[in-house]
């Protein structure tokens, strides 16, 4: 492991050919953040359908709805006098 330009890096020789070689470098940094975020994409994108799907059921509930059915609906209070205790 090295670092480089402030970043971990992983190296691991490939080949060698006389004085020369050939290495190849991967950001550890780099692959341990993009696991995690692309997960954390995948649900919010799921989680902003599923909004949206809702949205529009309850949009299409609300439009199928009669206006009498604000009538039928309608809670009817009644109010009584308690009767008084006895002292």
């Amino acid at each position: 492991m090295i670092e480089l330009d402030g970043g971990s890096q992983a190296y691991s020789r490939l080949a060698t050919a006389g004085p020369a070689s050939i290495y190849a470098i991967s950001s550890i940094d780099e692959g341990s953040w993009r696991e995690p975020c692309t997960r954390a994409n995948r649900s919010l994108i799921a989680i902003g359908l599923g909004a949206i799907a809702l949205a529009l059921l309850g949009e299409q509930r609300v439009a199928g709805q009669d206006s009498g059915g604000a009538d039928r609906a309608a809670v009817h209070v009644r109010w009584s006098r308690l009767p008084r205790l006895a002292t």
